[in-house]
């Protein structure tokens, strides 16, 4: 409502008029008839069942989410010569004001709900539109009392729902949805200011990092004239939107090579128009660099061997990749696989891998392996190993068997170990056991020496510890019916003999145990007469077996 010369604020017929108003809404069955203040009261009263409120009152709609825009603590102030307070037509000229129209009435006139439409007609129409007016002719029924209502267009959810904010005179404020389906449609918008509010860019987004393929780009959201709700981004590459790229960051792709990227951020604040606002453009996008590890050689470095190369990582792929070997920093002609074979060209040098990657956009990367330990020269190969052909026996006489080898030009060369011990002299490709032999293990290395060739050496053990032959003495002394028999065994390189044997007489068999070289057993009972004494040494670790048989007179009882 509006104060005017024809309407003062305090009207004689106030209470008259509220009291029929209050009949008639009795009358109707209204749910709640808001009451108001004079004359006005009857003109923009309304019912609650006229539409869909969302909620009442100030605190309690900002508490559901839903604003005032400060009407509570300015709507003591007359806007637009409107009356203050709890009115429609005040609170949307503070609306008005707000969104930056002066704050002097745009029209002369009555200022009632009624005429906001007609006396503004070039700016009346039936477009909804986020900040514009809903404006209702009077008495429209459930919507409008005798003096029209306005209210403040905050959401259109379609061409024929909307939202708005309002109050109304001697009521409260509401946030309400009117809608052509339930008949509460206003009967026009008003467009005072050009749609809503909009918002303005203070400062444009930055943009944070390196312009690079491969290299993600992080963005800013630039300010604004008021603090936005959210912002939306869309990546821009010389110019034109990239599709899906609406993420914070974005990575330059090979295809954006040698362009320019920007950001485009649109600002949005509820009650305002979206504004968009674009960034500098970057510098031309350099390419980008793959992220590696380095390939590795595995392999003995020497003249016919066979090196194998394992690659390294590259991130991203690239597009291609080639092999190269280097020996010495120096290409190796020809060899562009994973495998080379070690010739006697590359003696002496360090050889080291390479893979180089290739990715449109990318600089081309290169890895490089550990260089090997200088190629060494070729061994002798063994075709078939040697071996010692003989008895570790005291006396006997081992030979070596060199086996066959390549090149077979290749010098032999022996030197004989005695449990691990080189035996000095002995350097031939035979050796006699001797004494000192004994009880030990006996071995020889076969050293195969050629001009041009790294020597290969052989160590051939013999399958046995050396043992010895043993001297075996026996004496007899024929008794009554008895042969009292002793045994003196000397072993060479065993200086205490011991061992089991068994002395047989006359059928027989009396086992005796060798301590120190020496035993004695008595055999009976015997038949009288001449008889053989046959002695089995059964042999030891160290001694071989023997065995000796000598004659006995038995005598006969006495």
């Amino acid at each position: 409502m509006t104060p005017t010369s024809s309407v003062p604020r305090t009207r004689p017929d106030a209470l008259l008029r509220l009291l029929v108003a209050g009949v008639l809404a009795l009358a109707l069955g209204a749910s709640t008839l808001l009451p108001v203040a004079g004359t006005a009261a009857a003109k923009e009263a309304v019912t609650s069942s006229s539409s869909s409120y969302l909620c009442t009152g100030y605190d309690a709609c900002a508490r559901a989410g839903y604003g005032h825009a400060g009407y509570k603590e300015r709507g003591g102030t007359m806007y637009w010569n409107m009356y203050s307070g709890h009115n429609c037509t005040n609170y949307v000229a503070y609306r008005m004001v707000q969104a930056g129209m002066p704050n002097v009435r745009p029209w002369s006139g009555s200022g009632n709900a009624m005429f906001w439409g007609t006396s503004n007609s070039s700016k009346t129409d039936r477009t909804p539109e986020v900040g514009a007016v809903a404006w209702f002719r009077a008495n429209r029924s459930g919507v409008s009392g005798s003096a029209g209502h306005v209210a403040y267009v905050e959401r259109v959810v379609s061409p024929t729902e909307i939202i708005v904010s309002e109050d109304s005179w001697g009521g409260d404020f509401h946030w309400r949805r009117y809608s052509v389906a339930a008949g509460t449609w206003p009967d026009g918008f008003v467009h005072f200011v050009d749609s809503t509010p909009a918002l303005a860019n203070k400062t444009v987004p930055k943009l944070g990092g390196t312009p690079q393929v491969g290299a993600s780009l992080a963005s800013g959201r630039g300010t604004w004239s008021n603090r936005v709700d959210g912002v939306s981004r869309q990546w821009l590459v010389d110019g034109d939107a990239v599709t899906g790229a609406t993420a914070k960051r974005f990575t330059p792709r090979p295809r954006d090579f040698g362009k320019t990227v920007a950001l485009q951020v649109t600002a949005r604040k509820d009650g305002f128009e979206p504004a968009t606002a674009v960034s500098q453009r970057s510098a031309a996008v350099k390419r980008g660099r793959f992220a590696t590890t380095a390939p590795v050689v595995t392999g003995t470095p020497e003249v016919g061997e066979v090196l194998t190369m394992t690659p390294g990582t590259m991130t991203p792929e690239p597009g291609r990749t080639e092999v190269s070997w280097f020996a010495d920093g120096e290409l190796v002609e020809g060899a562009t696989g994973p495998r080379l074979t070690v010739t006697e060209e590359l003696q002496g040098a360090r050889l080291v891998a390479g893979v180089d990657g290739f990715g449109k956009g990318y600089v081309p990367a290169r890895t490089r392996s550990v260089p090997t330990e200088a190629v060494a020269a070729p061994s002798v190969e063994v075709v078939e190993p040697a071996r010692v052909d003989g008895t570790p026996l005291l006396g006997e006489e081992l030979a070596v068997d060199p086996g066959t080898f390549a090149p077979a030009q290749a010098e032999v060369r022996y030197r004989w170990l005695r449990d691990g011990t080189r035996i000095k002299g002995a350097r031939e490709a035979t050796y006699p056991v001797r004494v000192r032999d004994v009880g030990t293990w006996l071995s020889v290395e076969v050293e195969l020496v050629r001009s041009g060739y790294r020597r290969t050496t052989q160590v051939v053990e013999v399958d046995r510890a050396v043992r010895t032959t043993p001297e075996l003495e026996v004496v007899t002394s024929g008794r009554a019916r008895k042969a009292v028999v002793t045994l003196a065994l000397d072993a060479p390189g065993v200086d205490a003999p011991t061992g089991e044997a068994l002395v047989t007489v006359g059928g027989r068999q009396v086992p005796a145990t060798v301590v120190d070289g020496a035993a004695r057993v008595v055999v009976e009972p015997l038949r009288a007469g001449e008889r053989t004494v046959r002695v089995d040494f059964l042999g030891s670790e160290l001694i071989e077996p023997t065995s000796v048989e000598v004659p006995v007179t038995v005598l006969p009882a006495r």
